[in-house]
């Protein structure tokens, strides 16, 4: 009958074996335990999402970064509504923003394409801003009107 040998693993290989029982936080050194920076999974979920750690002259960025137009056009947008935009929930927020520079970027296409007509601008607005929550339609619409009429007088200086 054959013998079976094991081979003894090199010392560098066995330490990468669970830590020993002493080095396991109990759940009193683990209350003790200072806080990171990031905080808990919670706080970091309703403080939003972070920067990146890239350093700022690093060629190679993978998000674009917004011209001056679609800035202005995000500018126009948020004017006026930051009583509305606080009131909303950390998640709500979040995607209030994301829609609204969505809106943005349309609208930016929709002025290059020469042949959109400030009917199309409200529309666009009004889409956006029916997702803040209690707020009458007539105000919206009103505000719509506004941001679009601010935004061609941008367009035409």
């Amino acid at each position: 009958m054959p013998e079976v040998h094991q081979e003894k693993l090199p010392a560098a290989e066995s330490n990468l074996s669970t830590p020993a029982p002493e080095q396991a936080p109990t759940p009193e050194r683990s209350a003790e335990r200072p806080r990171t920076i990031g905080g808990t999974a919670t706080e970091r979920m309703q403080a939003g999402p972070q920067p990146s750690a890239q350093p700022a002259d690093s060629g190679a960025s993978s998000v674009p970064l917004k011209d001056n137009e679609l800035q202005a056009i995000e500018n126009i947008l948020a004017e006026g509504l930051q009583e509305f935009f606080l009131s909303l929930t950390p998640q709500a927020q979040y995607e209030f923003k994301v829609a609204g520079e969505a809106t943005a970027q349309k609208i930016q296409v929709a002025i290059r394409n020469k042949a959109t007509r400030i009917k199309d601008i409200v529309h666009l607005i009004i889409g956006w801003l029916k997702s803040l929550p209690g707020v009458n339609k007539f105000f919206i619409e009103q505000e719509a009107k506004i941001k679009a009429d601010k935004i061609m007088r941008y367009y035409k200086s």
